[in-house]
């Protein structure tokens, strides 16, 4: 069952991802430019919001929260410790466009490693989903490991660690 799950994921994130580079071609004459010249211009997860008119904030967050999304307010919120350039950053405003593209839910969603994001088979699901597609966006984030085979929870266990504790 997990093994249809993953590839239905995937699969999705892929198309998604597919269908925003042609957007962002019409939106930022960068890529066009870029791919005519024989390179393959990735555009930013910041980039990409500003495209889709997603607003994204740097703010104060309580506790472990290090970003979450606000789906009816079309907003991203990052934590203020982290600067817009910084890995951490573009990676954390990547897995909450994941929110955004992949789930049809209106609810606020969290990057967070807490209980419920360890071990609810929903939340489980709706955070590696936000993963595979910040993995679409950022695809050098797993220096080359083949996330692709891992299970839900060992990806979104990996990915918190290479975010937070690098």
């Amino acid at each position: 069952m997990e093994k249809k799950i993953k590839e239905k994921c995937i699969n999705k994130a892929t198309k998604l991802y597919k269908d925003i580079r042609e957007k962002m071609k019409l939106y930022n004459s960068k890529l066009e430019i870029f791919e005519n010249l024989g390179y393959n211009y990735i555009p930013t997860p910041f980039e990409i919001a500003d495209a889709y008119n997603i607003r994204y904030q740097f703010i104060v967050l309580d506790g472990e929260m290090p970003s979450y999304c606000n789906k009816e307010q079309r907003t991203i919120y990052i934590s203020k410790k982290y600067r817009k350039e910084s890995y951490q950053a573009k990676f954390l405003c990547a897995h909450e466009l994941g929110h955004f593209f992949m789930q049809k839910n209106k609810e606020t969603a969290a990057m967070n490693n807490d209980i419920l994001n360890r071990f609810l088979p929903m939340e489980i699901q709706k955070e590696y989903e936000a993963n595979v597609f910040a993995l679409m966006v950022m695809p050098q984030f797993m220096s080359g490991k083949p996330w692709e085979y891992y299970s839900p929870q060992k990806l979104n266990n990996d990915i918190y660690n290479k975010v937070f504790f690098r």
